[in-house]
């Protein structure tokens, strides 16, 4: 929990690390990863979806996107994406337990973390699964065929600017 990973501009981003295990032990052996990157808590993923892809031979890597919950700096969403998002890729691919494929996985925002990974060129990223994703800001999700979609106003003024708290369903809590 909490591995921080310092960015290029000497930012430190946390992320859970989950490694594959044999009879109680961590398994030897090189894995390929997979990595969600969310603004929404990395430690609000279901144990049970990680413990699907660990117990499958993945290494698995959830990160708080710069300004986030565990992770230092301002949240500029979209704007670091790219590159923070890149720079996760290369260190897994650098660490001694990474076979150096990378997939990514993600819905809504963490979907277009992926988007953002891909235009960066990120290095190890081998597969994506971006779902409900927004890709061209222009055109869908925050403005549709460019006009200011007013929906946007419930996560901007929810989650999009719930710095250090959750959702829930009976609204937002401290985490």
């Amino acid at each position: 929990r909490n591995v921080m990973i310092t960015s290029r501009d000497g930012v430190k981003l946390a992320a859970n690390l989950h490694l594959p295990a044999r009879n109680g032990s961590l398994a030897s052996g090189r894995f390929p990863a997979i990595v969600e990157r969310s603004p929404y808590n990395k430690d609000a993923v279901p144990a049970s979806l990680i413990n699907q892809y660990v117990a499958a031979g993945y290494a698995v890597v959830i990160q708080d996107v710069r300004g986030r919950y565990a992770s230092e700096g301002t949240w500029r969403p979209v704007r670091d994406d790219g590159a923070d998002g890149a720079e996760l890729l290369k260190w897994i691919g650098e660490q001694p337990w990474s076979n150096g494929k990378v997939g990514t996985m993600g819905t809504s925002y963490n979907g277009s973390t992926q988007h953002a990974m891909a235009i960066a060129n990120a290095p190890h990223l081998t597969a994506m699964v971006p779902v409900d994703a927004m890709s061209n800001y222009g055109r869908y999700g925050i403005r549709h065929n460019g006009a200011f979609e007013l929906r946007w106003f419930n996560w901007l003024l929810t989650l999009g600017n719930a710095t250090g708290t959750r959702a829930g369903a009976t609204g937002l809590t401290q985490s």
